[in-house]
């Protein structure tokens, strides 16, 4: 990637103890009011943390960061920024880092979060003890709770059609403790997974077609082709739905046609039946869509 500049800081690895890629993506966002980064520095285990911080925004916020990164070399073993002053795929990053955990640095696991989730400071401790109790597993997933209604939203279940998610995975019996969980049509938000360096050789990666929405269902979809089980973690995460109630009307109807516009890729790319009727289909659910999200602007304005 053209322009790109990287930062490192590093210091000396905790010997014989599993070691982690953690890879944080921030968008307009300073360092030090991003809720990960602060759970991060509470975490009680980091010295065997490989911290990646790739900036996904503007030199405006870049700035600031480059200072502001330099405070974090005494929590993780060692630490790197990244930024072109670009608005990147994140498919594309987390592929980029995730080989560089992985190839370069040896990595045991590669673990991914977005700017804005909360976890307890136990968080990378139960993953070492999970790690070791099931035997090295190849991907382990928290459960996510949404920050506007603190419903469990990860890990959970889709639909074979058009990936509609229709149930939470923890309302069932089989899934309501952490545990080896059965993966067929699941689905989990990218924030908080941690992929084994056993998986990354089985060249499961990100769909590089895609920019922002259906890469997490992408992923699970192409893991549970291959894979029939993952472990969920005891830990929980807090985070922020990408669909707010304090968003545009135009915002709204933006992430409508991105969700949808996924929708109609993962069909062709499965080879999901009768193309034109999956369109029209999709182009009838965009409408009602459209009409509900002005019905609650409506709502809300009364």
């Amino acid at each position: 990637m053209k322009n790109q500049q990287i930062f490192t800081i590093s210091k000396k690895y905790e010997a014989d103890i599993l070691t982690f890629g953690v890879l944080v993506v921030i968008y307009k966002k300073i360092l030090r009011e991003s809720e990960t980064i602060k759970s991060l520095i509470r975490c009680t285990k980091t010295s065997n943390i490989f911290l990646y911080i790739w900036d996904n925004s503007e030199s405006s916020y870049t700035k600031i960061n480059q200072i502001e990164f330099l405070d974090l070399k005494k929590y993780f073993y060692e630490s790197k920024y990244y930024f072109n002053n670009k608005n990147i795929s994140l498919a594309k990053i987390y592929n980029k880092i995730q080989d560089e955990a992985f190839s370069n640095n040896n990595l045991n696991y590669f673990t991914i979060l977005d700017h804005d989730s909360q976890f307890q400071s136990d968080f990378f401790t139960n993953l070492h003890d999970e790690i070791n109790l099931f035997n090295n597993p190849l991907l382990i997933l928290p459960k996510v709770s949404s920050r506007h209604d603190q419903a469990i939203i990860s890990p959970r279940r889709k639909s074979q059609y058009f990936k509609e998610t229709t149930s939470n995975l923890n309302t069932e019996e089989q899934f309501h403790n952490p545990g080896i969980c059965h993966s067929e049509n699941f689905f989990a938000v990218g924030s908080g997974i941690s992929i084994s360096r056993e998986l990354w050789r089985k060249r499961v990666r990100f769909d590089e077609n895609l920019k922002f929405y259906g890469i997490d269902s992408e992923f699970c979809t192409s893991y549970s082709e291959l894979e029939n089980n993952f472990l969920l973690s005891k830990n929980l995460m807090v985070h922020d739905n990408s669909i707010r109630e304090n968003d545009s009307i135009k915002t709204r109807i933006w992430r409508i046609h991105n969700r949808l516009s996924y929708q109609y890729y993962y069909s062709k790319k499965h080879n999901q039946p009768n193309p034109y009727k999956i369109r029209l289909i999709l182009l009838e659910r965009y409408v009602k869509l459209v009409i509900y999200e002005f019905y609650l602007l409506f709502k809300k304005i009364n």
